[in-house]
């Protein structure tokens, strides 16, 4: 393998924003339905700001399957008009997510 097969930010933003529109694609339903769920989460607070883990706990909450979502989770937020990503970020809660890093979003 060449570094160019290993290393190029062109390449690797293309396979996500490819990845990102297969996901929703496929998982559309379930895709309204979170972002609509984040858009009430978000509205409802007077910080307008909301998670990932924010949306998937009121999923459960309203009885859906997570897994229906699959990839399209990422796209929750990115490429909706209605959120802006804020500089702040938390350790998800989710155990399948390891205490990572996640992204705090605010309603526009």
């Amino acid at each position: 393998m060449t570094q160019g097969d290993l290393f190029d930010l062109n390449k690797g933003q293309q396979a996500r924003d490819e990845g990102m529109k297969s996901a929703s694609e496929h998982q559309a339903d379930m895709l309204k339905i979170a972002r609509q769920i984040a858009f009430d989460i978000a509205s409802s607070r007077p910080d307008g700001m909301v998670t990932a883990d924010d949306v998937y706990h009121e999923l459960v909450k309203q009885g859906y399957d997570i897994n229906l979502l699959g990839n399209a989770a990422g796209s929750i937020f990115k490429k909706n008009p209605c959120f802006k990503p804020t500089i702040i970020r938390r350790q998800s809660e989710r155990v399948s997510n390891h205490a990572r890093s996640i992204m705090v979003w605010k309603l526009r």
